[in-house]
């Protein structure tokens, strides 16, 4: 079912992401608060997954630098994020400057001198895209995502690594799938599940395991695993030549 796809089409949902990284990002320099975090993190799923998108149809529409200092950013919302849900969860943990660090490497990206070069290069990918008057042929991008999906139907995880890299897995085809405007909410589920055990698992590490956080790691293991059956076959048919 996903085929080719109108360049435009894709460069639309770019332009509307990295819009929404532009808007948000240049806050961090004055302020970070775990909502525009969130917002953040959502908005650069989507370009992240747009950008593989277009590099696997057309190697002239591969950004490596671009997807450099955009892995950067990924790692400085998600260290902040991590912090952000284990005071919620847990407002007595001693982490107050481990948030502050987090907050000053984000603070450090958002500054013009840093930020203005991404936003002009995200801005430069969308033009590119935009310009390219043909379809986008996506059969590469289908056949690795497919490949990817069945190797983990093949053969589940039965590892904490092993989820972690289901759970990364899920996440580039759910936004790939969302991109395409097609119905990516059985692995959303799954992400909510496996994302879940990532926050009981970052608790641990951050104040030592307890039994009821083990309990909720495996438990919210135990139903994404469940639900990632179906998602990936799910998914893997919307993929279909």
């Amino acid at each position: 079912m996903l085929a080719n796809v109108r360049a435009q089409t894709l460069a639309t949902y770019l332009g509307a992401s990295a819009a929404t990284l532009s808007r948000i990002v240049p806050r961090f320099a004055r302020r970070v608060d775990a909502d525009p975090v969130h917002a953040a993190r959502v908005a650069l799923r989507r370009t992240q997954a747009v950008l593989w998108l277009a590099a696997k149809a057309d190697p002239r529409l591969t950004f490596p630098e671009l997807a450099t200092d955009l892995r950067e950013l990924a790692r400085a919302l998600g260290d902040r994020r991590d912090l952000d849900v284990a005071l919620e969860i847990d407002a007595a943990l001693d982490l107050l400057h481990r948030r502050r660090d987090a907050t000053a490497r984000l603070a450090a990206i958002a500054r013009p001198e840093h930020w203005g070069p991404v936003a002009q290069a995200l801005e430069a990918a969308t033009e590119a895209l935009s310009s390219e008057g043909d379809a986008l042929d996506l059969a590469a991008a289908r056949e690795a995502l497919r490949r990817k999906l069945g190797r983990w139907l093949d053969h589940p995880p039965a590892s904490g690594p092993a989820v972690h890299e289901l759970r990364k897995s899920l996440k580039r085809a759910r936004y790939a799938l969302e991109a395409l405007d097609l119905d990516a909410s059985p692995l959303h589920a799954v992400q909510q599940e496996l994302g879940r055990m990532h926050d009981a698992q970052v608790l641990m590490e951050l104040r030592g395991e307890t039994k009821e956080l083990l309990r909720v790691a495996a438990k919210h293991e135990k139903r994404g695993l469940r639900k990632a059956k179906k998602a990936l076959k799910h998914a893997r048919d919307l993929l279909k030549p």
